[in-house]
């Protein structure tokens, strides 16, 4: 009966340190950015930051750019033939590329004019459709390399556009992943390691493009149906980071296997590290990863929660006032603030002096709300690992 009360007596401890951790949360400084607010629709699924320093987001329901005051939204009536954009790029000349999910790419020319009157907007934006297959102008990803190549990542297959050509035109880039022919190949991720080479993810494993066109494919963990590789990131140390439906991976290009499987895939390198749900993650499908400007590792899955990893320990947060404000993307922009784009609240982001709160939990570890979107520490850890309050 003791042992019963002490249970009890310590498990109403922890629940009231979580309600007024969650208080606390509520108490950030949070701004929620809704269609109230300007911004073009509630679904967010791309924010990009530009070398200007406006915010811009790639919505459900067309273009918005933030200065920090107000939105300014782009969608049919300014030229755009389709709402729903996947994706925004700025490249080095100051013009803008959208992917959208219907028809192709946009390139978006909002440069000052040198003379003359000014253009209107609609004469800005010049789409390119990928081919006449419809399944390639649903445009996921653009990724600019180091050699200013255009790349696009659809959902059939990766293509390339060199902008400085006298007919821009996209061009196929063969995959050749065995058994799969490109049109049936959706391509989610693109980055470029230190030594040009692209690697690039996608629904049935990982390639790697060398610098000399040659394509090799790494099998991560296959099944029947795919090998789906949503995200990939290299970190400030040249690290490659793989997200995967059966977790995060990664490893340091250079270190992969030359050897082939029998059915043509390579492994990854025997150095690679895997994390899952038993190292902290909160769900092992991994949709995005990004590195912030302390180092950390942000990652988003598909569970409720927004995970950190500071090297060591993964910490996942509890995102918005309810576990349904689900994460769409996350960035960060320039002055350090995380944002987040929901699927169906807008975006949100925090004050930057609210980007970390900590306090104190009974076990003498610390617990931490971090970024936007109010990160609610309602849980307690015991030996720096996450346990629920189930009482």
């Amino acid at each position: 009966m003791r042992g019963a009360y002490h249970v009890f007596r310590l498990a109403t401890t922890l629940l009231l340190l979580a309600v007024a951790a969650d208080a606390a949360a509520q108490r950030l400084p949070v701004k929620a950015y809704t269609i109230e607010s300007g911004l073009a629709h509630n679904r967010v699924k791309r924010i990009v930051q530009d070398s200007r320093g406006f915010l811009w987001f790639c919505t459900a329901g067309g273009l918005s750019r933030f200065d920090g005051y107000q939105f300014t939204n782009y969608g049919l009536d300014e030229g755009l033939t389709a709402l729903s954009l996947n994706d925004f790029l700025e490249t080095a000349d100051g013009v803008y590329w959208i992917a959208t999910n219907s028809d192709g790419i946009v390139r978006f020319d909002l440069r000052p004019e040198t003379a003359g009157a000014a253009r209107p907007i609609e004469s800005r934006l010049t789409v390119y459709r990928v081919s006449g297959e419809p399944v390639t102008n649903r445009v996921n990803v653009l990724y600019k390399d180091r050699a200013g190549m255009l790349w696009a990542g659809t959902d059939g297959g990766l293509f390339r556009l060199n902008e400085h050509a006298a007919e821009k035109t996209l061009q196929p880039v063969t995959l050749g992943i065995p058994s799969h022919a490109d049109i049936q190949v959706p391509v989610w991720a693109i980055v470029e390691d230190r030594a040009g080479n692209l690697w690039i993810g996608t629904k049935f494993g990982l390639v790697r493009r060398t610098s000399n066109g040659r394509m090799i494919h790494y099998a991560i963990q296959r099944s029947v149906d795919d090998d789906e590789v949503a995200a990939v990131l290299i970190d400030a140390d040249g690290t490659l980071w793989i997200g995967h439906r059966a977790g995060l991976f990664h490893f340091k290009p250079g270190s992969e296997s030359d050897e082939n499987t029998a059915a043509g895939w390579r492994r990854l390198p025997p150095d690679a590290r895997h994390y899952t749900t038993a190292d902290g993650l909160d769900n092992n499908t991994v949709l995005a990863a990004r590195q912030v400007s302390d180092g950390r590792i942000w990652i988003r899955t598909f569970g409720p929660g927004l995970t950190e990893f500071d090297g060591r320990t993964f910490r996942t947060y509890a995102v918005g006032e309810r576990l349904g404000d689900t994460i769409g993307s996350f960035t960060e922009d320039r002055e350090g603030n995380l944002w987040l784009g929901t699927k169906a609240l807008g975006a949100r982001c925090p004050s930057r002096s609210a980007r970390r709160f900590a306090f104190a939990l009974p076990c003498g570890c610390r617990t931490a709300i971090n970024g936007c979107n109010a990160l609610h520490a309602d849980t307690a850890c015991t030996n720096s690992r996450r346990v629920a309050l189930s009482i």
